[in-house]
C-alpha cells in the first residue's frame, strides 16, 4: 500500500512540474474562460479499491456542475481491516454531485474555486465479528450519506491536460443494516465503512478538458 501511494505521489509531482512549465503558454488566452467539459479521475480512490470518474459541465458564468459516479470493486486479493477482523467487500457504488463556483472576474488560466454538494456511498460487506472464543461471519449493508465543502485550484495546460488540487471538510451519516451484535466494529474510526461524523478532505484529480466557454 505504501509503495502504491509513493508511486502515485511521484506521478503527481511529475505532472505538476510539467504543467507549471507549460502554463506560460496560456497567458495569451482570454481571462474569463472556462472549459466546457472536464473529464477526470481521482487516483487516490485506488487505495480503497474504488474507481471514480468526474465529469465537470460548465453551466454559465463562473458556475459549473461536477458529477462523480464511483464503483467499488470486490477486494478478493487484500482484505480491509475492521477493528482487527477481516472483511471482504461484496459490492459497492457511490455518487457525488457538486456545485462549483469560481469567484471574481479575470480568472485566468489557473483558477481557484469553491464547491459543495451531497454524496452517497453504498457497500455490502461480508466480515467476521469478534466474539469471545470465535469469529462469527456477518453481512452488513451500509448506505453512507453526506455533504462536502471544499476549496481548490486547477490548471489546464496548452495540450488540455487538467490538474486539480483540493481540500475541505465533509460530514457523514451511515445507515447500517447488519446481523452483527456489535455494530461499533463498523464505526471504529473515520476510515471505517460505517463511519458517521466529520472528515477532512484532501486530494487531487487528473484529466482532460474539452472546449471553452468565453464570458
Amino acid at each position: 500500500m505504501k509503495k502504491s501511494f509513493s508511486g502515485l505521489f511521484l506521478v503527481f509531482l511529475f505532472i505538476c512540474v510539467n504543467t507549471s512549465n507549460a502554463s506560460d503558454s496560456l497567458n495569451a488566452l482570454p481571462a474569463d474562460t472556462l472549459p466546457a467539459f472536464i473529464f477526470a479521475v481521482q487516483p487516490m480512490y485506488t487505495a480503497i479499491n474504488g474507481m471514480r470518474l468526474d465529469v465537470d459541465i460548465t453551466l454559465h458564468k463562473n458556475h459549473s456542475l461536477q458529477l462523480s459516479p464511483i464503483l467499488f470493486y470486490r477486494n478478493t486479493l487484500s482484505s480491509a481491516n475492521i477493528s482487527g477482523v477481516e472483511s471482504d467487500r461484496q459490492k459497492g457504488a457511490g455518487f457525488h454531485m457538486y456545485h462549483r463556483f469560481y469567484p471574481g472576474e479575470g480568472l485566468g488560466p489557473s483558477k481557484f474555486y469553491l464547491s459543495h454538494g451531497p454524496m452517497w456511498h453504498y457497500n455490502y460487506i461480508n466480515w467476521k465479528e469478534t466474539i469471545p472464543g470465535t469469529n462469527a461471519e456477518r453481512y452488513t449493508s451500509i448506505h453512507k450519506l453526506g455533504w462536502d465543502v471544499m476549496i481548490g485550484r486547477y490548471l489546464i495546460t496548452s495540450n488540455q491536460l487538467f490538474v486539480d488540487i483540493y481540500t475541505g471538510m465533509g460530514i457523514r451519516h451511515s445507515l447500517t443494516r447488519t446481523d452483527a451484535q456489535n455494530m461499533r466494529e463498523m464505526n471504529n474510526n473515520f476510515s471505517s465503512p460505517g463511519y458517521s461524523g466529520v472528515i477532512f478532505l484532501l486530494g487531487f484529480r487528473l484529466g482532460l478538458a474539452s472546449g471553452t466557454k468565453l464570458f
